[in-house]
């Protein structure tokens, strides 16, 4: 047998505002949560039922919000001359060729030193390719001695850019 919680308890699980007024057991006398008295919980019961309702309604809006206005992530977005720190002056170019609404066929192009480049952005060139799903890309580094499938994921945050999994960020030049 389960312990049974206090109505206090069992209001803060949910977070449903209208629970602080319920102190003491439930009766005809308590306040109502619902506006219409046809809704009135009457016993504990009840009280319960409607108080799951709410709790599922709230959860389901916060768990789950519509996505019905979402705009899909555009994979123009990635299409920029970045800045690697890894790779100081090197070039760091993505363009995006055909794309739908959320994906995309990337084009990389860059330049690398040892570790970094000239200033004018000289050195090794090399391109490769890439897929765009959402805010994802993958990239085949494998013809500069990298991974195949190379995940990285647009981060927003100042400056905007791409995170690579080893931490790393190519940040948008401006």
């Amino acid at each position: 047998m389960t312990k049974p919680i206090g109505v206090a308890s069992f209001c803060w699980l949910l977070m449903l505002s209208s629970c602080h007024a319920w102190t003491s057991p439930l009766s005809k006398t308590t306040p109502a949560m619902a506006t219409s008295a046809s809704s009135t919980p009457t016993n504990r019961q009840q009280f319960f039922q409607q108080a799951l309702l709410w709790g599922a309604a709230a959860a389901a809006a916060i768990v789950a919000p519509s996505t019905a206005s979402a705009e899909p992530f555009d994979p123009q977005t990635f299409a920029h001359t970045y800045s690697d720190p890894k790779h100081p002056n090197c070039k760091r170019i993505v363009q995006v060729s055909k794309y739908g609404n959320d994906f995309g066929e990337a084009k990389l192009a860059g330049t690398d030193g040892n570790p970094g480049c000239p200033e004018d952005g000289s050195g090794n060139l090399w391109r490769l390719n890439g897929d765009i799903v959402g805010d994802k890309i993958t990239v085949d580094f494998s013809p500069k001695g990298g991974p195949a499938s190379l995940k990285g994921v647009w981060d927003p945050t100042s400056p905007p850019g791409i995170r690579w999994p080893d931490g790393n960020k190519w940040t948008v030049k401006s």
